[in-house]
């Protein structure tokens, strides 16, 4: 537990360090704070439900930019699901009755107090999902090699930056319900046959329960379900089983309710604003051509090009490319190949990433639009450390010094590579997608221009 303790408090003083440039006296939401761009839409279910009563979004118009209204909300509805505003809901109230009870503060929703709450919730949630990665890791390997794990996931990542700076965002809550629901399976309860009946009603509806928060904060993830359909499967027998147990009525039926209670609040939204139970709420993007922003919603396939996915581009690119903004994930797909340390996990985590990997890079926005590298996949950062836990209970187990220390090092120069990207992010050094490497504020032609000046 020392190496969550570590991480909770590194965290928890960058956190600090950003709320001493929040000014408690503003009264109006700014575009500076955190919570902005996407996730001042996931977060903005709270104030139009609890403050304003006005699902119309007609209030907007007095918290932010007429050109932010034209590209977010321009159908007059929040296009973003509804799962991080369940998740942050807690801290919201919070805030707004200390709003209320001190008469310091606008109680708009948006005000200084509010952000730092939200702040709070992210911290919270980044807590929590690195407990359970905890738990689930010590089930599989010894406790030094979770610790290095639980440490290179926070500072090897975009972990702590979605944590810190833009902590409205979905991310940290994807990653504790993800983590949540591979905790929940590995647990096992849910695959025992003959146990009582109560228990196999209530362990299906936890699951559906996790699957339907993980759906209703990013709801391309519901395929993270092929983690509990491949779950210790080893030939097809087995996976027969598993479906027939699955499907067993008053196992189906649990499952249901549970995935469906937290959808149907998103259902009822929809169709009071557009008559419709599901839709396609996103709008056409400014970055896919030929489309200009309109009130009409375009095909669901305009958003995805699967005859030309972008996968190497994902993994590899300058352009917010996966292992070249977080390294150390490449340790994952050494431990991946491992046979050594086979997991009942492994089966699940090879076709979820291979559909996941297709998906996201068929993506119009494949390089995940301003942002501190390959976002998205912070979300999956649990099966990463499974497989990264692989790789080092490997190079522990061979008890080469030599090795150990190559390793080490190697894992130090990745954190502080990810760690030097991110201040670069951080401080202006990158265009307005986040890429680093493609900006006339560039650090590197900075570095070759101070060189030239000198010379």
């Amino acid at each position: 537990m020392q190496a969550i303790f570590i991480c909770f408090i590194v965290t928890f003083v960058v956190l600090l360090i950003g709320f001493t440039n929040v000014d408690l006296s503003q009264y109006r939401f700014t575009e500076f704070f955190a919570i902005s761009s996407d996730g001042l839409l996931y977060y903005t279910y709270l104030p139009a439900l609890f403050i304003y009563h006005d699902i119309n979004l007609n209030f907007l118009q007095n918290i932010v930019t007429q050109d932010f209204l034209t590209e977010f909300v321009c159908y007059g509805y929040i296009k973003y699901p509804i799962g991080v505003a369940y998740l942050q809901s807690p801290f919201f109230f919070v805030a707004h009755l200390i709003t209320i009870y001190t008469n310091k503060y606008v109680a708009n929703g948006y005000t200084a107090i509010y952000q730092v709450f939200i702040g709070l919730s992210a911290l919270f949630y980044y807590l929590a999902g690195i407990i359970l990665n905890y738990h689930i890791l010590k089930k599989m390997f010894s406790n030094k090699v979770v610790q290095i794990v639980i440490l290179l996931l926070t500072f090897g990542t975009g972990l702590l930056y979605y944590t810190t700076f833009e902590y409205s965002m979905s991310h940290v809550y994807s990653f504790f319900a993800i983590s949540l629901f591979v905790w929940i399976v590995t647990k096992k309860n849910i695959f025992k046959i003959n146990d009582k009946r109560y228990r196999r009603i209530l362990n299906y509806f936890v699951l559906g329960l996790s699957l339907g928060l993980i759906t209703a904060i990013r709801n391309i993830n519901v395929f993270i379900f092929l983690i509990y359909i491949f779950y210790g499967v080893k030939n097809i027998k087995i996976l027969k089983v598993r479906m027939i147990y699955f499907f067993k009525p008053i196992n189906l039926i649990s499952f249901i309710f549970g995935f469906l209670l937290l959808l149907i609040p998103q259902f009822m939204y929809w169709y009071n604003r557009t008559g419709h139970f599901i839709i396609n709420s996103y709008k056409p993007e400014i970055y896919i051509e030929g489309y200009p922003i309109t009130d009409k919603p375009i095909p669901y396939t305009d958003y995805f090009n699967f005859k030309n996915p972008h996968i190497l581009e994902q993994l590899f690119s300058l352009r917010a490319g996966l292992f070249v903004y977080y390294p150390i994930l490449l340790f994952s797909i050494l431990g991946f190949s491992i046979n050594k340390y086979k997991t009942n996990l492994k089966m699940g985590i090879l076709i979820f990433f291979l559909l996941i990997l297709y998906l996201l890079s068929s993506f119009n926005c494949w390089f995940a639009a301003a942002s501190f590298g390959m976002r998205f996949y912070i979300d999956y950062l649990v099966l990463f450390g499974i497989m990264m836990g692989a790789f080092y209970q490997w190079v522990i187990d061979l008890n080469k010094q030599k090795v150990i220390i190559g390793v080490l090092i190697f894992s130090l120069v990745c954190i502080i590579a990810t760690t030097i990207m991110q201040q670069l992010v951080v401080n202006g050094y990158c265009d307005t997608e986040g890429d680093i490497f493609n900006t006339d504020n560039s650090i590197i032609e900075l570095i070759v221009n101070k060189a030239l000046n000198k010379a």
